[in-house]
């Protein structure tokens, strides 16, 4: 079995996003940025269509490296034909299980792990 995508890096400046994207927060993009490690960076999704980069998932975190001062970005490229499929797409991935949220018993017990200031208190 075959999964059918590429990972490249891309300029920032040249991705767009799309309307059917949440909007940004600025306060959201503040957070992630004072708190930044870009070993937790997922790559955007993005696709290319009718001659343009579009990231149909990521705006956020293209936000937060564009504000850092980041040229470039490590992306997942997938083929996708329409803006309706790569809003689909989208909302799939934002609400379809994919960004389960840690349980308070996962969180400490990676903390733990970790040995996090914050469960030491």
């Amino acid at each position: 079995m075959y999964m059918n995508f590429e990972i490249r890096a891309l300029p920032i400046a040249e991705i767009g996003t799309d309307c059917y994207q949440r909007d940004k927060y600025p306060e959201r993009v503040d957070a992630i940025s004072k708190s930044f490690d870009e070993r937790l960076v997922d790559p955007p999704k993005v696709c290319w269509r009718d001659g343009v980069w579009e990231c149909w998932n990521g705006h956020h975190t293209l936000n937060v490296l564009r504000g850092l001062g980041y040229t470039h970005v490590d992306c997942i490229i997938t083929e996708v034909e329409t803006t309706q499929e790569a809003a689909l797409l989208y909302t799939r991935h934002n609400n379809g299980g994919f960004r389960k949220s840690l349980t308070p018993t996962e969180d400490f017990s990676g903390r733990r792990v970790a040995e996090d200031e914050v469960i030491r208190h």
